[in-house]
């Protein structure tokens, strides 16, 4: 004989979405984008290592010669020249962001590059004109 019990107390599932939350968006300010963005710090990005692997290659020569500088001279070239170059690619990315170049193939955009785009694509917000959808 089969059991019938679990039949007749079976239970439809929530719909999680209209019975738990019944709770509907208020729009408290229009949802409009600004013709600006502001220029806060980007906390908490991580910095690619830059030379780390000459870094490393140099104190692993220091290690080996008891810090002596003489003999570890290639690896110390190595890491300064690495240094010189990773400064000078900064200092050109720092030049091309205070004018707001825009960067073809960069993932992500500062600021200033941003205000760019949204100068040069604005978006009107004028406050006669009604809104695309009704409320």
């Amino acid at each position: 004989m089969p059991k019938t019990t679990s039949l007749l107390f079976y239970k439809k599932p929530l719909n999680p979405t209209t019975e738990i939350f019944p709770l509907r968006f208020k729009e408290l300010l229009p949802l409009k984008l600004r013709n600006e963005v502001t220029y806060k710090a980007a906390a908490g990005q991580d910095a690619p290592e830059k030379c780390l692997q000459e870094m490393t290659g140099m104190f692993e020569c220091f290690k080996k010669n008891e810090f002596d500088q003489v003999v570890c001279a290639k690896e110390i070239l190595q890491f300064k020249m690495c240094s010189e170059r990773s400064r000078e690619q900064e200092a050109k990315l720092d030049a091309q962001n205070k004018l707001g170049t825009l960067i073809p193939g960069s993932e992500r955009l500062t600021a200033r590059q941003a205000n760019v785009l949204l100068k040069r694509y604005p978006q009107y917000n004028d406050p006669s004109k009604p809104d695309r959808w009704p409320r």
